[in-house]
């Protein structure tokens, strides 16, 4: 597995910018910023944000759920497995 930055990982509106936008930190004082999401006419900005903060929460959950699915459907699994080697080697 390659390493990423530990979780929790927190999305936090930029602010006093008036286009909007949100910060996703990866520390607890909110120093880090590890993603800038832009609002520039994207309704969504605000959803992709808590998307990426959850990243690493995810990924640990796809890893718990394929190390206990021998009772699981192949292609679910097939799934699970392109999910994590995606977010663990961009394929």
């Amino acid at each position: 597995m390659n390493a990423h930055t530990p979780g929790p990982w927190t999305a936090q509106p930029i602010y006093p910018f008036t286009n909007g936008g949100y910060y996703v930190f990866v520390d607890a004082d909110q120093s880090s910023i590890i993603a800038t999401v832009h609002n520039r006419g994207h309704k969504n900005a605000a959803a992709n944000a808590r998307l990426i903060a959850a990243a690493p929460e995810m990924l640990a959950a796809l890893h718990a759920t394929r190390a206990n699915s021998s009772e699981m459907h192949a292609d679910i699994c097939g799934q699970i497995d392109a999910a994590i080697a995606k977010a663990e080697r961009g394929s």
